[in-house]
């Protein structure tokens, strides 16, 4: 299974990485095929089976450090990089709650 990573999501470049997902990143699986058209990409190589599973690594939210999904709440945000609020990383509370 190979890793992808977006590093420049404007130019729509995805490199594979040896290991896992840098900081501040998420795992997801997708299948090649379905990555290659949720990106617009054309396979190079018709004769890869598109049916196979691929790794691909997505940021975390802004306001998290470490993330196992894309949100703020703690079940995908474990680690929050400003403050908690009503189980959910936000920059800051809400005026007039603490």
């Amino acid at each position: 299974m190979e890793t992808l990573s977006p590093y420049d999501e404007s130019a729509r470049v995805f490199n594979c990485l040896p290991n896992d997902c840098p900081s501040a990143h998420f795992q997801e699986s997708n299948r090649l095929g379905e990555f290659l058209v949720r990106n617009g990409l054309r396979p190079v190589d018709f004769t890869t089976n598109h049916d196979s599973m691929m790794k691909e690594c997505k940021p975390c939210h802004s306001n998290c450090a470490v993330c196992t999904a894309f949100g703020t709440a703690k079940t995908m945000c474990p680690t929050c990089r400003h403050v908690w609020f009503r189980d959910s990383c936000v920059k800051v509370c809400p005026a007039g709650e603490s």
